[in-house]
């Protein structure tokens, strides 16, 4: 005989430590936190974050971690909701709070909680609170000096916390900087966040502002700071719903396309600074980097190689998507594979996974070609004009005779041997003036045309491909002809 009934099942405060057994690093813990203050932005207000840590190893208890900001702070009567592990107050709809667990991880991967002090913009006091748990608890009220917003302060700091005032004003710095620049845009919620950081042994104290850092591109074919793909939208088939914008590009690859765009480059310590372990696209969620640098994690490609440390770009997750309760991660939905799928086949279909070739460099062929044409049109009003002019019995080819002239197209920077490939085809073909062009000269390049000139009075003039217009993005017909 088979009883029915009722199973009772009270809560158990220790989920309120369990929570803190997540897979957050330092800067994943300090954005949950961030995350509560920007989803409770008060319009039109510019919102204030500040991070003050202390650091004793005299008397490790006494290590402290402080967030303050001045948000809508949180209404008394959605405290209790905002305590509860996954509870969300009715009048809290921001994405950013999609699990109602951030703080609470956040805060038990911490340390131990001091107090939590909120006051909303229509109550005349603050009301602080110094535990988690279930059923009823203490709470206090007191007047302050802010007019609304809220400040945490987490004792007894775990090591996750307890960095050097190098790791706060490099890294964890640069990162927030990286992973809320849209946020710190003015038309955004104009957000700044400062850190300070202190010594509690000997009063050393630092102090640092976040700046927006986005990532450096050096679109090859212009050389400017600019993604190959911008804002191309995929969405899913019908019944699926989701959709993306893709930026896709390279950093620049060397100290001299930094130099050529007047830009500093990252440092090492910096989000996109060139390295194995920082090649890839940012996958964005509600304005925010949810996971920097994605290429193999998301099967983009089969394994990291080198050949990709030069590969940037965002895939912003308008609509269709959810991040893990941790929030450093995107579920792996059929939605998310289908995704990936056509971002893959249409990265795949450019070939811009493989190099920066298309439409990077632009391919040699196509070069001379466009050339060619430039050539019959002023200030050159070339009439007399062959590509791969046959050179006798060298069996070689000019890649352009113009009126008795001889141009060489190199893709890439030139080099001495180059030069003289050239000047074979000059002295063979009883060529006088030749014109090498190609992206930048090497020194032996330059060493070889004076050679040439001064020992046997061969003029060939060196010519920068970018000072041709010749290096627009590649159309659909010159891809389809020459890649």
């Amino acid at each position: 005989m088979n009883d029915k009934g009722k199973l009772r099942v009270d809560p158990s405060n220790d989920i309120f430590d369990v929570l803190g057994n997540n897979d957050y690093d330092d800067i994943d813990l300090i954005s949950e936190l961030i995350d509560n203050a920007v989803a409770a932005k008060l319009e039109n207000r510019r919102l204030e974050i500040v991070i003050e840590v202390g650091i004793s190893e005299d008397d490790p208890e006494k290590s402290f971690f402080e967030i303050r900001d001045n948000a809508s702070g949180i209404e008394f009567e959605n405290l209790a909701e905002a305590i509860s592990p996954a509870g969300r107050p009715e009048d809290v709809d921001h994405p950013l709070n999609e699990h109602g667990l951030g703080m609470k991880q956040a805060i038990a991967a911490a340390g131990e909680l001091k107090f939590l002090k909120t006051k909303p913009i229509d109550e005349d006091s603050a009301t602080i609170i110094s535990e988690f748990t279930f059923g009823e608890i203490n709470y206090d009220t007191m007047d302050v000096d802010w007019n609304h917003g809220t400040h945490i302060r987490v004792e007894n700091l775990r090591e996750i916390l307890k960095s050097s005032y190098q790791v706060y004003g490099q890294r964890i710095l640069s990162y927030l900087g990286a992973r809320y620049r849209r946020l710190m845009s003015p038309q955004k919620s104009g957000l700044e966040i400062e850190i300070e950081w202190s010594n509690l042994d000997d009063d050393d104290h630092h102090s640092y502002t976040a700046q927006p850092i986005y990532p450096i591109y050096f679109h090859p074919n212009e050389r400017n700071n600019k993604p190959i793909v911008e804002k191309k939208v995929f969405s899913g088939p019908e019944g699926e719903g989701w959709e993306i914008e893709l930026t896709f590009g390279y950093a620049p690859g060397s100290d001299a396309e930094y130099e050529h765009m007047d830009i500093e480059g990252p440092k090492q310590y910096e989000p996109y600074n060139v390295a194995l372990s920082k090649q890839g696209l940012d996958m964005m969620m509600y304005d925010r980097v949810i996971q920097f640098h994605q290429l193999e994690e998301i099967e983009l490609i089969e394994a990291s190689h080198n050949q990709y440390n030069l590969i940037r770009g965002e895939i912003d997750m308008k609509t269709g998507f959810h991040t893990a309760i941790t929030k450093n991660r995107i579920i792996h939905t059929e939605e998310f594979k289908s995704m990936v799928t056509q971002v893959k086949d249409f990265l795949t279909e450019q070939k811009l996974l493989t190099s920066r070739t298309v439409p990077g460099n632009i391919p040699e062929d196509c070069l001379r070609d466009r050339l060619a044409k430039l050539l019959k049109k002023p200030p050159h009003n070339k009439e007399d004009i062959d590509t791969n002019y046959n050179v006798g019995e060298l069996t070689g080819f000019v890649d352009i005779l113009a009126d008795g002239e001889a141009w060489e197209i190199k893709v890439g920077k030139g080099n001495g041997i180059e030069v003289y490939q050239l000047f074979a085809y000059m002295d063979m073909g009883k060529i006088d003036v030749g014109k090498f062009v190609s992206d930048g000269i090497s020194s032996g390049a330059k060493f070889a045309i004076d050679h040439i000139k001064n020992k046997h009075d061969k003029e060939i003039e060196a010519i920068d491909v970018q000072d041709l217009a010749i290096n627009e993005p590649m159309s659909d017909e010159e891809i389809e002809r020459y890649v």
